[in-house]
Order: C-alpha cells, then structure tokens, then sequence
C-alpha cells in the first residue's frame, strides 16, 4: 500500500520552517503551467513574452 500524505514540511538546514499540504503543490503547478501556456500563446501572437514568471528568467 502506498502512504497518502496531505501535509509536507519545510526543512532548511534541518530545521523545520513550515507545513504546505498538497493543495499548495498543486495550486503553484497550475499558476505554473498557465503562465506558461501565456506565454506561449503571446509569444505566437507576436506580443512577446512579459509576465513575471519568463522576467525572473532573463
């Protein structure tokens, strides 16, 4: 049987900082994933690329 985990902790350095839970995980994938098809819809449009996510890639 696989383990269901609905919490995750944040360790830095060895210390515990914070909890996120899978909803956190899945929220920032898919802010993820529509910023990026944002940008590639802008991009084939010829408006160029602009959102906050490709500026902190440059």
């Amino acid at each position: 049987m696989i383990p269901k985990y609905l919490h995750l902790p944040v360790v830095d350095e060895g210390r515990l900082v914070g909890v996120i839970s899978i909803g956190d995980v899945v929220n920032a994938i898919i802010v993820s994933q529509r910023i990026e098809i944002d940008d590639l819809k802008n991009y084939l449009c010829g408006e160029g690329i602009d959102s906050e996510w490709t500026a902190s890639w440059r």
